[in-house]
């Protein structure tokens, strides 16, 4: 979505437009999804922090400065919540039911976003690199809507782009070859 049909949309809603709502979520979740999967590494926790971004974010609204950078004003908050998640739940000892399963039977629960491509990206890549491969690659956004989402030069999108994309290429065949 352009920035300026974005921010129509935010001072349609800041405005009392409820309905904004949805085309400002539509146009933005994918991304803010990514940057809180980043840092969570947990589909089901970043899915919680997606809800309360926009929660607080609607709460807040009016707190966001017209014409400045809403997408940039939204990941921020994401990011934020998801760091405040990521220290408060950091020291929770994991339990791997599979290891006790005499105590509990047999458990098994694997998470489908967290596996392949995508779990090697998140090892290979920057975060900024993978949040542009994934933006690119997974949720189908072109690099001039990502140069004006994330306030980025259309020239650097694509340069990260292409070495993000040699990285992991690189990684599959260092992987192949057993290295």
């Amino acid at each position: 979505m352009q920035k300026d049909k974005l921010e129509y949309y935010v001072k349609a809603l800041k405005g009392g437009d409820k309905s904004a709502f949805d085309a400002v979520y539509d146009n933005t979740h994918k991304a803010v999804y990514f940057a809180i999967y980043y840092i969570l590494k947990d589909k089901m926790k970043a899915e919680d922090i997606l809800q309360e971004t926009y929660i607080i974010a609607f709460r807040k609204l009016d707190m966001y400065n017209d014409n400045t950078n809403f997408f940039s004003w939204l990941i921020t908050i994401a990011r934020r919540l998801a760091i405040n998640y990521y220290n408060r739940h950091q020291k929770e000892q994991p339990f791997d039911f599979g290891e006790n399963e005499s105590m509990f039977g047999k458990y098994y629960m694997e998470d489908k976003a967290d596996s392949g491509l995508i779990k090697l990206a998140r090892e290979t890549l920057e975060e900024d690199e993978f949040q542009i491969v994934m933006l690119a690659e997974v949720a189908g956004y072109k690099r001039r809507e990502l140069s004006e989402m994330l306030n980025i030069p259309i020239s650097t999108i694509s340069y990260k782009h292409k070495q993000a994309l040699e990285k992991l290429k690189q990684r599959l065949i260092k992987e192949d070859k057993g290295l």
